[in-house]
């Protein structure tokens, strides 16, 4: 029997072929396979760039201090090995030579003297006054004479150094005093010069004498003693 043309055509559309007597719903087309996008490894991390050597900051080349000998001084303080006590024979104001302190690098807070001490035995009851000159250039600490009266028993006696008109910066030639009054139980008189800082000091034409009581006092209550104030010119 020959299948009219038509119902052909109608299950070409239909695409379920000819309908049955119950209608049966086409089945549902699958869902679409979803492919989960594969994890793509992590890049590798960069390789950390090795810093270069940070520069070598060049040691410091601090000299040792220089000590010329000044006889019947000594040369002390707090950090004296911080700094030079040279004689000058290019800048002097009495004489040939002066005596020259000068920081070496960065001396801190410390100070350096250049002193003596003398037996007090000549000076018991009287009032003495240590001069000398000084002359500065670009000290930016101080410098100044300094003047103290040991006792006997280690008791403190009068004192001066100076700290309240302090000599700074840069200056000429100038004549500074200091006078104290020596108990009648003193033991020692010690005098010198101290700088604290850096710059340059000199130090020429000192001297130690006894005046009479009439003129102001300017102050408050290592190694032997010298007999008698000793190279006070700073020639020797």
């Amino acid at each position: 029997m020959r299948t009219p043309l038509g119902s052909i055509m109608l299950a070409a559309v239909v695409g379920c072929g000819a309908p049955p007597a119950a209608p049966q719903a086409c089945p549902e087309p699958a869902p679409p396979l979803v492919t989960q996008p594969t994890a793509s490894a992590e890049p590798p991390a960069p390789e950390t760039s090795v810093a270069p050597p940070a520069p070598q900051t060049p040691m410091a080349t601090t000299r040792a201090a220089k000590h010329d000998p000044f006889p019947g001084w000594i040369v002390a303080g707090s950090i004296p090995d911080k700094y030079d006590v040279l004689k000058d024979r290019d800048v002097s104001h009495v004489g040939a030579t002066s005596a020259k302190l000068e920081a070496v690098g960065d001396p801190g807070k410390g100070f350096v003297t250049l002193m003596q001490m003398v037996e007090a035995n000549e000076y018991l009851g009287k009032r003495v006054r240590f001069s000398a000159f000084v002359r500065t250039s670009g000290a930016d600490g101080w410098a100044g004479l300094w003047l103290r009266i040991d006792r006997r028993g280690g008791t403190k006696g009068p004192f001066d150094n100076m700290q309240n008109r302090p000599i700074a910066g840069t200056t000429k030639w100038k004549q500074y005093d200091v006078v104290l009054d020596v108990p009648s139980d003193a033991v020692t008189v010690n005098f010198g010069i101290l700088f604290s800082g850096r710059g340059q000091a000199w130090f020429d034409g000192a001297s130690l004498k006894t005046v009479a009581k009439t003129q102001a006092t300017t102050g408050v209550g290592g190694g032997a003693a010298n007999a008698t104030p000793t190279n006070l010119s700073l020639e020797d």
